[in-house]
């Protein structure tokens, strides 16, 4: 799974190809402009000893989008999910405040987290060396506009601890800020979606 790197185009602009295969431009031209940073508070990761069980929790803080409120937006988001050997897994777009079924308001935050693989190839068999990690950090406020960060962690700050029971537990910083974007025009993304439209070039900052 390429969850942010390649995700990144297609949450800010996805449309439905046409009967001849052909990727038509959005509607709406799509804007990407910068905004104050995000802030990543009590960020903590890691395996759990003995349950093939990790977990990922942090509160970020997106900061206020002028059409919808005047205050910073704090939301907590948390997993407990299954993993092999103790270490901490990727995790999927994950609703932070927000159910799966539940109406769309303009305060509705996302995140994943994604590994970055090295891959080398033998005559029978390939290795794959994890080498970081991203998480994203990602706020739908209506069907035009978003915000986003992503903030990488560094392989060295997710070993291995212990001896007897080992388990991998993010030892970097617990607070820490992230360069933030928003985003204008194009489709929104929505997770839970079945992917079935293709992202289109967008420009970049």
């Amino acid at each position: 799974m390429r969850l942010p790197t390649a995700l990144f185009m297609g949450l800010l602009a996805r449309t439905p190809q046409n009967g001849e295969g052909q990727v038509p431009p959005p509607t709406t031209p799509v804007h990407i402009d910068p905004i104050p940073d995000l802030v990543i508070e009590n960020f903590q990761a890691g395996g759990v000893i003995l349950s093939h069980r990790f977990y990922v929790n942090f509160n970020v803080t997106f900061p206020p989008n002028p059409t919808v409120e005047t205050q910073n937006l704090t939301v907590y988001c948390h997993i407990v999910g299954t993993t092999i050997s103790e270490s901490i897994a990727e995790v999927p777009p994950l609703w932070c405040n927000r159910n799966y079924d539940s109406a769309p308001t303009p305060y509705d935050v996302f995140w994943s987290l994604d590994f970055n693989v090295e891959q080398e190839y033998w005559p029978n068999k390939t290795v794959k060396t994890p080498l970081n990690a991203e998480v994203l950090f990602y706020r739908i406020i209506n069907n035009e506009t978003r915000m986003m960060g992503v903030h990488k962690l560094k392989r060295e700050d997710m070993p291995m601890v212990g001896e007897q029971y080992p388990r991998q537990l993010y030892q970097g910083p617990k607070n820490f800020t992230v360069k933030g974007t928003r985003i204008s025009g194009g489709p929104k993304f929505v997770p839970g979606e079945t992917p079935t439209t293709t992202p289109v070039p967008v420009p970049t900052l």
